[in-house]
């Protein structure tokens, strides 16, 4: 050893180390985060017996809905002709403020059996006895998101609204044996089959003052998510029934007949999901039951830390059916070097509903700015972001899609345009974009270049978005083979890390997707007004005006109905023609017009609106719509906003 190679050996002996090198092995220990712990488990799901008291109701409200003198009233539906029902949306929508991007946690299908066993619409057991509706539950900390009201519900389809009830406690709780039968918060609607929806257990003082014999539209606001009546906790049960008191399941399986009454059914069942991902200062706190009356939970969320800090990292699952599934995460700092991983597993039974936390403990060093980290189990992933030693301000969120809609086969990808803007002078952190409506099949979304529609970024990874700036992302769905959909709307959710998501509007940010097994029709139509922003003015009362759409059909051959569609505002009317080369009609203007759709082969079509009445300017409900349709379902849609203003 020469004498340079022994010097440097004696300085790094235990009893030689110079004082700087003490220095830097305290700086690496205050670089590294202690010992990660992680907990969790399982999410208590409600039940209730609002069968029992809708037994007593529904005679009245049968009587009710004949006394309004509603057609659909007076002619009984036979329970078993399902193929006259109608279609079904999803009857839960979430607000901009809330937390998570799914709405969907189903703890209790319809029982079928008419005994004492339990028998649902899979010939499964995922029911209690009596239950003849289906229940829909906020995950964890339920208390705290129906106090924050959180989750609206929406009609499922159009009808008259026949009963509604207000007024009512709803912080019942306890084991439902326990549990007093108290009135309930709820909105009855006639549908158009003769089917009467209960929309059972709302919130008390959020139910629609919109008036009995007054007619809703699908997706239109009812009430909010509460646990008034006969219940455990707070949820949605819904129920179908015929005049005569039959109970309908909306699903199709082994152990009820077809059809579906779902636009489309997903794999509801089993449809295991990350439904949320975030960061909190302590474990979730839940809410107490004392004598049937519960207290709220406390979340502790929190998105900004400073150095020194503990942040749990809370993971949200439904249906975790695997057992041993390996939950994993990875946290990375501002530069994008990942700072710290570490996983577990599950173990050996399975969870309806469930959440899991790590820790992780912030050096005193840690780095200023946004850090982000990423939740996997099994198939699926998910990403989020905190901040340390930075807070920053809320970013205010719009967004759109083109088109509106696609109809494809399934296994193969419908893609679509989304632009989200930024309206305000903040960055956005860590923004994606999110399905909340469920549906089976895979979603994603990708970064692309404003200017030219170019894929860039990585698949699902989140952007941040300039304060005062826009932009541009591709999304991508791919429907499961062997199922179907006749147009299902499915909301989007627009979010980043700091702030409330875009707020949801029909039409403009909505994707509407029909599929089958079998080729299918899909037209791609885009529309344009004379001012080319998207707004047709009428000039005034009685003043008709006109907008302009092209259509292509990139999907098999179909005749389709081609229909001009308005908000339910009085005096308000619409026709279409189709166009020739030289933009004259080629036939009779009307509200709907058959048109033969070849593949590529472009069209175009002439709406005229005409109104007798102020249409106020509300961009987001007040629209001048134009549908393509089949047997099949939707297989296109666009639309443009329209003011007598």
């Amino acid at each position: 050893m020469n004498k340079s190679s022994n010097h440097l050996a004696e300085t790094l002996t235990p009893h030689r180390r110079p004082r700087w090198w003490h220095v830097l092995l305290f700086m690496a220990l205050l670089q590294a985060p202690a010992h990660a712990q992680f907990g969790g488990g399982e999410i208590a799901v409600p039940t209730d017996a609002a069968s029992f008291q809708i037994d007593a109701l529904h005679n009245d409200v049968v009587n009710a809905a004949r006394a309004l003198g509603l057609p659909q009233a007076t002619t009984p539906v036979p329970p078993a002709n399902r193929s006259s029902y109608e279609k079904l949306e999803y009857p839960l929508r979430l607000t901009p403020q809330a937390k998570g991007n799914s709405t969907v946690h189903i703890s209790n299908f319809v029982d079928l059996d008419s005994g004492a066993g339990l028998q649902d619409f899979v010939c499964g057991t995922r029911t209690y006895n009596g239950h003849r509706g289906t229940d829909n539950f906020l995950s964890i900390g339920s208390w705290w998101r129906m106090d924050q009201g959180t989750h609206d519900i929406v009609a499922a389809t159009d009808g008259t609204i026949v009963a509604k009830q207000d007024g009512q406690n709803d912080r019942t709780c306890g084991e439902l044996s326990s549990v007093p039968n108290n009135p309930a918060n709820y909105v009855t609607i006639l549908q158009p089959d003769g089917l009467y929806a209960y929309y059972y257990h709302m919130k008390n003082g959020s139910v629609t003052p919109v008036a009995v014999g007054s007619t809703v539209k699908a997706g239109d606001y009812l009430g909010k998510v509460g646990s008034s009546g006969f219940s455990s906790g707070p949820h949605l049960h819904i129920e179908l029934r015929t005049s005569a008191g039959e109970t309908v399941d909306p699903f199709f399986g082994a152990c009820t007949a077809a059809p579906s009454l779902w636009k489309h059914q997903w794999h509801a069942e089993n449809d295991f999901r990350i439904t949320e991902v975030s960061t909190h200062s302590a474990p979730p706190e839940f809410a107490t039951c004392t004598n049937n009356v519960a207290s709220t939970d406390t979340p502790h969320y929190q998105r900004a830390f400073n150095p020194g800090e503990t942040v749990y990292l809370l993971l949200y699952l439904r249906d975790l059916f695997t057992t041993g599934e390996v939950i994993s995460v990875e946290v990375y700092n501002p530069s994008g070097a990942m700072a710290w991983s570490s996983q577990f597993n599950t173990g050996a039974r399975s969870y309806q509903s469930s959440y899991w936390y790590f820790t992780y403990n912030l050096s005193s060093g840690a780095a200023r700015g946004k850090w982000r980290y990423r939740f996997t189990a099994g198939s699926q992933s998910a990403e989020g972001a905190f901040f340390v030693e930075a807070d920053p301000p809320d970013a205010t969120l719009f967004a759109a899609t083109l088109p509106g809609g696609r109809s494809i086969r399934t296994g193969t990808t419908a893609t679509a345009f989304v632009t989200i803007q930024n309206a305000g002078a903040n960055i956005a952190y860590g923004c994606g974009i999110y399905l909340q409506t469920p549906v089976a099949g895979e979603f994603w979304f990708q970064e692309t270049d404003p200017a030219t529609n170019l894929l860039t970024g990585t698949r699902n990874a989140h952007v941040d978005i300039p304060g005062n700036a826009v932009q541009t992302f591709a999304i991508g769905y791919t429907p499961d083979v062997g199922t179907n959909s006749t147009g299902v709307t499915t909301a989007l959710r627009y979010k980043c890390a700091n702030g409330d998501a875009a707020p949801v509007f029909k039409g403009v940010n909505t994707m509407a997707f029909s599929f089958a097994d079998t080729p299918v029709p899909d037209i791609i139509p885009i529309g344009v007004t004379p001012t080319q922003d998207g707004i047709l003015r009428t000039g005034g009362l009685n003043s008709p005006a006109s907008w302009f759409a092209s259509a292509v059909n990139i999907g098999s051959s179909a005749t389709l109905g081609v229909s001009a569609l308005l908000p339910a505002i009085g005096g308000l009317t619409s026709t279409v023609c189709e166009l020739d080369g030289n933009g004259v009609c080629t036939g009779p203007s009307a509200s709907t017009i058959n048109v033969l759709f070849q593949p590529n082969v472009p069209k175009t079509f002439k709406i005229t609106v005409q109104s007798s009445a102020t249409v106020p300017f509300d961009p987001a409900n007040n629209r001048s719509a134009l549908r393509f349709e089949d047997a099949g379902g939707l297989r296109g849609e666009t639309s443009v906003a329209v003011t007598t203003q």
